[in-house]
Order: structure tokens, then C-alpha cells, then sequence
């Protein structure tokens, strides 16, 4: 028997979206309990290094059901397998570790300042206070409002990134330099990339009905132009 530990991510409810299409996976507690692959196509089973390219709203333990996994691979594909449980992954988790990444990336990265003066260690913070002071209580009014208030100040932390990133791009121009040749908006996208993307898992966390509802609503709206 392998000892590899082996992962799904999904979004919630079991449903995965890989590269060949979407997956409804049997989710534990489920009978019967195994997920077959569709036809002509392969189940993903992860190790914990090759999840960091999907990582999704939910994270599952998986084991193959049949042959033996390979014990080198680090992505497995098998014709069906079962969800064995639920890891404690959530939005909140998703939304620490992203702020870690970019935490990371500016601390090898020279300071930098947005526009409005205020330095993007100081969004981090922001967003981590945000992330952790919410109790999670969707019914309760002034948690909600309190999401609220962080999402304002996230959103014009945002909009001092892209202005940042705006404002070296036309530096670059005026002095006929590519962007992509310029050292600097080279270290300073990167560092723009990560806090952003933090700043986006925070969102989807702090309010994610709202981002469920504009995703129904854009799916809706995509579905309405192919039928014209």
C-alpha cells in the first residue's frame, strides 16, 4: 500500500474544474462513494506540492481505487477514486497563506509606496486584521458591516496598485524604455501581483456570497450571448 497522501480541490460542494472540463465528485458520507472519471478522461489526484497550482475553496484527502499509485509521482491519474474527507482548508486559510506569499515577496523586494503614501506592508497588515478580526457570523449586522468597512479600504488599496503599476508603465513610455526590459516595474509587478492577489482571496472571504452571485450572474449573461 503507498503511503502517499494523495488531495482533490474543489469548489464548494465537490465540484472541480480541471483543464479537460468540470468533475462532480461523491463527496464523503456518500453512497456509493467512488467517483468515476468521465469517459475518455482521467480523475487528478494531487500531492501536497502539486496542489499549490489549484488550490481551491475546499481541499479533500483522496485515494485511487485500484492499481497502486507510482510512489515518484506527484500527479496521479486514475480512472476513479473516493474522497476520503474534508482537509480544514477554507476561505479564510486560503486568504492567510495568500497574505503570506506576498508578506514574502515584499520582504525581498525593496519598500515600496503607493501613490497616496502609504506603504504595502501596511495593505498586509490591513488585510490580515481583516481576515482575522471577522468572526465568520454572515447573519450578524455589524459583522457584516465590518466586512463592509474592510472591503472599502481594500478597494482603494487596490486602486492605489494599479495606479502604482499605471504610473511606471508611463514613465517607462516617456522614455522609450519596454516596461518588460525595466528592472523596476519587473520587481515592482511582482510585488503588485502578490498583494493583489491576497487582496482578492480576501475578498472572496469576506463576502463571498456577493462574488457567488456575480459569478451566476456573468455565467448567465455569457449563456444569453451564445444563445444569440
Amino acid at each position: 500500500m503507498s503511503e502517499n497522501i494523495w488531495y482533490v480541490t474543489t469548489h464548494p460542494g465537490g465540484l472541480e474544474a480541471s483543464p479537460e472540463g468540470l468533475v462532480q465528485w461523491v463527496l464523503p458520507g456518500n453512497r456509493p462513494n467512488v467517483t468515476v472519471a468521465p469517459t475518455g478522461r482521467a480523475l487528478n489526484l494531487r500531492s501536497a506540492v502539486a496542489l499549490l497550482d489549484v488550490l481551491e475553496a475546499e481541499i479533500y484527502e483522496a485515494e485511487p481505487v485500484g492499481p497502486e499509485p507510482h510512489d515518484d509521482a506527484v500527479v496521479l491519474d486514475v480512472r476513479s477514486a473516493r474522497l476520503v474527507r474534508r482537509t480544514g482548508w477554507d476561505t479564510r486559510r486560503a486568504t492567510m497563506f495568500a497574505i503570506d506569499c506576498a508578506a514574502h515577496v515584499l520582504a525581498s523586494s525593496s519598500p515600496a509606496i503607493l501613490p497616496d503614501g502609504t506603504e504595502l506592508g501596511t495593505v498586509l497588515v490591513d488585510a490580515r486584521w481583516a481576515a482575522t478580526a471577522s468572526d465568520g457570523r454572515g447573519d450578524d449586522r455589524l459583522d457584516y458591516w465590518a466586512r463592509v468597512s474592510a472591503m472599502r479600504r481594500i478597494r482603494h488599496d487596490r486602486e492605489q496598485l494599479a495606479e502604482l503599476s499605471r504610473a511606471i508603465v508611463l514613465a517607462d513610455e516617456r522614455r522609450d524604455v519596454d516596461a518588460l526590459d525595466d528592472a523596476p516595474y519587473a520587481s515592482t509587478v511582482a510585488v503588485t501581483d502578490a498583494v493583489l492577489a491576497a487582496t482578492e482571496a480576501l475578498r472572496h472571504h469576506l463576502l463571498p456570497h456577493v462574488y457567488t452571485d456575480l459569478a451566476d450572474r456573468f455565467d448567465d449573461r455569457m449563456e444569453l450571448r451564445e444563445l444569440d
